[in-house]
């Protein structure tokens, strides 16, 4: 029997390192997410929130600069676990961008798209997209936590 246990610990730092645990081990410890965000207010934030989380994160500013760091790391044999994209991506639909950044890859990351509240949902449809989740970009690192936990398991 699994044993889920759920501990949040002061770091000294004023942020609660998640310790969210899954017979004894946390589930998003050795993954890794690509940030393609315009705006380096919300990638630090988010930056933060993950590193809480035991994820390991990075950033691409351009949707070539992304592709090329997906394939690399993929050619590594380290692919990119998660990619949190902007709704939209200079103007563009997040959802069509991302599709267009999974064509090369044998690794599907797991793709999430940041809005903001009341946008969420103003790019078309993501059903049937390459789009497993959108998600508030001003969420806490723990409602974060409960996202990708839930990805993650149903990736597995």
């Amino acid at each position: 029997m699994t044993n889920n246990a759920h501990n949040a610990q002061p770091s000294g730092d004023g942020l609660e390192r998640d310790s969210v645990t899954q017979g004894g081990v946390n589930p998003l410890a050795s993954t890794h997410a690509l940030l393609l965000l315009e705006d380096a207010s919300v990638a630090a934030l988010l930056h933060t929130h993950l590193a809480v989380l035991g994820v390991e994160s990075s950033d691409a500013r351009s949707l070539a600069g992304a592709a090329a760091l997906l394939q690399r790391d993929e050619s590594f044999g380290t692919p990119a676990d998660f990619l949190f994209a902007d709704e939209k991506i200079a103007g563009t639909c997040g959802k069509s961008m991302c599709g267009a950044l999974m064509l090369k890859l044998r690794h599907r990351p797991t793709v999430l798209l940041a809005t903001q509240g009341e946008r969420a949902g103003s790019c078309e449809d993501v059903a049937g997209s390459c789009v497993d989740a959108m998600f508030d970009f001003r969420t806490s690192a723990a409602e974060l936590g409960v996202l990708l936990r839930q990805l993650r398991k149903s990736s597995l």
